[in-house]
């Protein structure tokens, strides 16, 4: 039997031509055979090879990204620790003011007291309030006119005893009483800059910084824990309580009685804790009939200390101090100032005016 010779169809690999011939011989039983020609055999050992170094090119690209995302992460992490350090320093700062106010005590704003009475029996009790005892559980009320002296005797006083021991810090409520709450943080150099602390630099990152309220309420909302840790150290540092002065409530009574009242809970407060003593001041009737209408006045000293107009033989004594003739200060004192304060230093600055006047009136 003839051997019968099959030629199989030719199968295209691919676009190149690259062709697989098979053959069957029925006479001798060969098995069809795949004869891969050399071109192929070459691409397709370069196109490995390509592979292969596509393959290690990826892997360094991936090693390097990754080192380059650790580099970011640990810089980040560098940066944002060191941030933090630096706040908590700010923050130590901060503390640190608050209590060197009361450590060597401070008057803000600072005020002209050159024309000063001499005034014993005042200077006495105001250095009685101004140096309280270890245990003293009240806050103290001092109350007088417009013009009799008072906060002159009184900033005098305070300097004397910071000047001795420290321990007092004066502020006094202005009129426009929106800017009482910043002017007692400015009192104990208080940094309102709360996004420099470690709490308000995290939150910079997670949660939106809400504004700042620089009204009278806010400010003592902020300023409020720091003069308590202040005070606190300095009662176990010296074992008495620290002292602050609070001028002129009476503008408080008229246009803001709510920060009066949480001024009076705060001095009652910390009258029981025996850890700092407030003193507040009084230029009229206001101050004082708010004060006793609520339930914290059970904590202020009895009784309130007044200051009146000075006495006749101190006010001669006070003229005469800059050279006033004795006689012509009697008669300024009698017909013109009386023992008001402010009058006296009214007319020391103007004795050419205050002559002219006495001769008009034909007393001298």
């Amino acid at each position: 039997m003839k051997s019968l010779k099959f030629l199989h169809n030719f199968y295209k690999v691919n676009k190149n031509s690259y062709i697989f011939t098979s053959r069957y011989s029925a006479s001798n039983g060969i098995v069809p055979q795949i004869d891969n020609n050399q071109p192929f055999n070459q691409q397709h050992e370069q196109k490995q090879e390509k592979q292969g170094q596509q393959e290690q090119h990826n892997k360094k690209s991936d090693r390097k990204y990754w080192s380059n995302i650790i580099g970011i992460i640990g810089l980040s992490g560098i940066l944002f620790i060191s941030s933090l350090g630096y706040s908590s320093y700010l923050e130590h700062n901060r503390k640190e003011k608050v209590f060197h106010a009361f450590k060597y005590g401070r008057i803000a704003p600072n005020l002209d007291i050159s024309h000063f009475v001499k005034r014993p029996d005042i200077n006495k009790q105001l250095n009685y309030i101004l140096t309280p005892e270890a245990n003293s559980k009240s806050y103290h009320l001092i109350v007088g006119e417009n013009g009799t002296g008072k906060t002159t005797a009184l900033i005098q006083a305070c300097n004397e005893v910071n000047g001795a021991v420290g321990g007092i810090v004066y502020v006094s409520v202005p009129e426009t009483v929106d800017e009482f709450g910043k002017l007692l943080g400015d009192s104990f150099n208080f940094d309102f800059n709360e996004d420099a602390t470690p709490k308000g630099y995290v939150n910079r990152f997670f949660v939106p910084s809400p504004p700042r309220s620089y009204s009278s309420h806010g400010c003592f909302r902020r300023v409020k824990p720091f003069i308590e840790e202040a005070a606190t150290r300095y009662k176990q540092q010296y074992n008495r309580p620290p002292v602050l002065v609070i001028d002129n409530i009476n503008w408080l009574a008229l246009k803001d009685s709510e920060m009066l009242e949480v001024l009076q809970d705060f001095a009652k407060n910390h009258a029981d804790k025996s850890d700092l003593t407030v003193v507040f001041v009084s230029s009229d009737g206001n101050g004082p009939r708010y004060l006793r209408d609520r339930s914290s006045f059970s904590r202020c000293e009895k009784p309130i200390m007044e200051i009146g107009d000075i006495s006749e033989n101190d006010a001669i004594a006070f003229l005469t101090d800059d050279g006033v003739d004795p006689d012509i200060a009697s008669i300024i004192v009698k017909e013109i100032t009386g023992g008001r304060f402010q009058l006296l230093n009214e007319a020391k600055k103007n004795l050419k005016k205050v002559y002219h006047h006495l001769k008009l009136k034909k007393v001298i």
